[in-house]
């Protein structure tokens, strides 16, 4: 029976597999210090070139980053910045503007930050234009004071 035990024991320790993760974990902090150990100054010059990067020496620890942090800063930086607003402009509209108003509205197009609204009835247009100031000030305490200085009404030209 001590036979058996001796050779099950035996069997564990050798039949553990290192893609399930099943290796003891002293095995593991020793495998990541040679690794850290063994970084390449060349391969990190090669690397500076290939991407352009800047800085002469690698970064000592990577921050990360959540995306919806940094997709902001993508987006502005590849000038994305107005139609990814718009969109989220246009999904949110009914709750900026309302639900009445949303059924017979919708954003057109931005241009130099005047928001263009379409309205389907000419009577509802006219309804919106008495109230101007105001939808402007909705629209800019929702999406910021800087994405719109002015509104501009005109009948929707797909409403017919």
């Amino acid at each position: 029976m001590e036979e058996e035990q001796e050779e099950e024991k035996e069997a564990e320790e050798f039949s553990y597999s290192p893609l399930a993760g099943e290796r003891p974990v002293r095995e593991d902090i020793q495998a990541m210090a040679r690794r850290r150990k063994s970084f390449n100054r060349g391969a990190w010059a090669v690397q500076r070139e290939r991407f352009r990067l800047e800085q002469a020496a690698p970064p000592a620890d990577f921050a990360v980053e959540s995306v919806a942090d940094v997709l902001p800063g993508v987006v502005k930086k590849l000038g994305l910045a107005a139609p990814f607003w718009m969109e989220s402009l246009r999904r949110d509209w009914p709750s900026i503007v309302g639900p009445d108003v949303a059924k017979r509205s919708r954003p057109g197009h931005l241009e130099n930050k005047t928001l263009t609204i379409f309205v389907i009835h000419p009577t509802w247009l006219m309804e919106l234009k008495r109230m101007e100031r105001q939808v402007l000030e909705i629209i800019r305490q929702s999406c910021g004071r800087e994405q719109v200085r002015a509104v501009r009404l005109a009948l929707d030209p797909d409403a017919r």
